[in-house]
């Protein structure tokens, strides 16, 4: 890295428009994705179950004007998630075969190649500590937690453990 003045001002932060719900377009797709991606945890299956009851639900006899749910299916909620823009941290990857001495029946997962796909840790912590979303939110000293009514040591908090010390 490169050693930077210490008087040197931070960056200006980006500021989002508070209307900005991209690549989702707007708060309900926002929100719908969400709450059957990360709340409910829903498997495929359910969530195309979900937006094609959401479809017809849309779609009445009375109203021919056709309007569709947030997603057609779980491709399409899959791909906006993948669309998501997640900081600056790029992904890296490598790649993993077993390469010790094999058994006379060699189990399939023996022959495979496995790619994982990562982000470094330190580079995201960095990332997150970067924002100003958390300016107030973290503490930066180590320090002891005691309890008023008993004075029992209080461990809670990333900082507030002896490791800290």
């Amino acid at each position: 890295g490169h050693v930077i003045d210490p008087k040197t001002p931070a960056p200006p932060a980006s500021e989002k428009s508070l209307d900005d719900w991209a690549p989702y377009g707007d708060r309900l797709r926002f929100e719908t994705a969400e709450f059957m991606f990360l709340n409910a945890e829903m498997s495929s299956g359910n969530i195309d179950r979900l937006c094609n009851l959401w479809a017809h639900s849309l779609h009445t006899d009375s109203d021919k004007a056709h309007h569709a749910p947030p997603f057609i299916d779980h491709k399409d909620l899959y791909d906006a998630i993948d669309a998501t823009l997640l900081g600056d941290v790029p992904w890296e990857s490598f790649k993993l075969k077993y390469d010790s001495e094999c058994p006379a029946v060699v189990p399939p997962w023996m022959n495979q190649s496995y790619e994982f796909w990562f982000r470094p840790a330190y580079s995201l912590v960095a990332d997150m500590l970067s924002h100003t979303d958390f300016e107030e939110e973290i503490d930066y000293v180590p320090y002891q937690d005691f309890l008023k009514d008993n004075e029992e040591r209080h461990y809670e908090n990333f900082l507030s453990g002896d490791w800290a010390w």
